[in-house]
């Protein structure tokens, strides 16, 4: 078999038996462990005008990879800062929140998870960038550190870039830069907290409906109250 088929194989329907060699994984990329390595990496992708993607983990398949393309891996960029105080960049001295935490691009959540339990507290994650499952995710994140296509370094929050700040929350697709960082609220830790729904759309239900429709609006309410 010729290298370049070698390269090229493994897609997603490819058959179980089948050797599965480079597929969508991009074949050139840079083990960022530093802002300056993703700034450099991002000109690099410019300056070459290559298709970038940013894998930590790679859990989101869709956008953690790219045929012939040029790789950010952030899964050594590692850093979890608790802040029993934190003023937002750009804000002014009286404006500040208890309880925050700052987490690095490359942290997974059971790395932050531990770290919060030593302290005694919690706080709400999940798919951060882009939308989360529900309000509480992107409601909790007070602030981004992130560098854009021109390889600035920049920190979005309500004060600073309010406009990127409400498209990495969900507000746009996911092309806005590579996130360094992220902080969000922290809380007190609590003994357990479980909400579950489960539909069925085969079975019309308007009161099933109407439940779901008021578990939405108060949502927000419900993540200001913490």
């Amino acid at each position: 078999m010729e290298i370049g088929s070698q390269i090229e194989g493994c897609y997603r329907n490819t058959s179980l038996g089948m050797p599965c060699r480079q597929g969508s994984v991009p074949p050139l990329g840079i083990d960022a462990r530093t802002v300056e390595d993703i700034q450099a990496g991002v000109k690099f992708a410019a300056d070459y005008n290559l298709r970038l993607v940013v894998k930590n983990t790679g859990h989101d398949l869709a956008r953690s990879t790219g045929r012939d393309g040029f790789m950010i891996w952030t899964h050594n960029m590692k850093g979890i800062v608790i802040h029993d105080k934190l003023t937002p960049a750009g804000a002014p001295v009286t404006e500040f929140h208890e309880q925050a935490v700052t987490v690095a691009a490359g942290v997974q959540w059971h790395e932050v998870y531990s770290k919060l339990d030593d302290v005694k507290r919690m706080m709400v994650g999940g798919v951060t960038n882009g939308g989360s499952v529900g309000a509480a995710g992107v409601d909790n994140v007070l602030e981004f550190a992130v560098v854009l296509s021109n390889g600035e370094h920049v920190t979005a929050n309500a004060q600073q870039h309010p406009d990127l700040f409400w498209a990495l929350r969900g507000g746009g697709g996911a092309t806005f830069g590579v996130a360094t960082s992220v902080t969000y609220r922290m809380y007190p830790t609590v003994v357990a907290v479980l909400l579950e729904v489960a539909v069925d759309p085969s079975y019309p239900n308007q009161a099933l409906k109407s439940s779901i429709e008021e578990c939405i609006r108060i949502s927000p309410t419900l993540t200001d109250m913490g």
